[in-house]
């Protein structure tokens, strides 16, 4: 949504309120992401091989980093660009890759 809000050419405040929610979800995400992984117990070792690097690096790219670049470009006030979510989308798919494939490893 906050990529067609820029191709539409949507004004300011709809793109900040966009942006926010989108920072929230994040969150949430991280979040619910984090309690799957505390739930799995053992079974979270199966994620310690090239899987749990993968994972960890669509966490730092597909959720931290947008989430940083977001609250940095609110902080100095500046229209925040496109690249957060593209991150998302991008992590996103990672994030199912890395769930479906690993699980095929176990």
């Amino acid at each position: 949504m906050i990529l067609l809000a820029y191709r539409v050419g949507s004004d300011h405040a709809r793109r900040c309120d966009l942006h926010r929610m989108d920072d929230g979800v994040i969150v949430l995400e991280l979040l619910v992401l984090i309690a799957v992984m505390v739930s799995l117990g053992p079974v979270l070792s199966a994620w310690l091989n090239v899987w749990g690097i993968l994972l960890a690096i669509v966490i730092v790219l597909g959720m931290i980093a947008p989430l940083v670049l977001s609250w940095r470009a609110r902080r100095v006030h500046q229209v925040s660009l496109a690249t957060p979510p593209l991150l998302v989308l991008v992590g996103g798919f990672l994030l199912r890759v890395v769930i479906v494939f690993s699980a095929q490893s176990v």
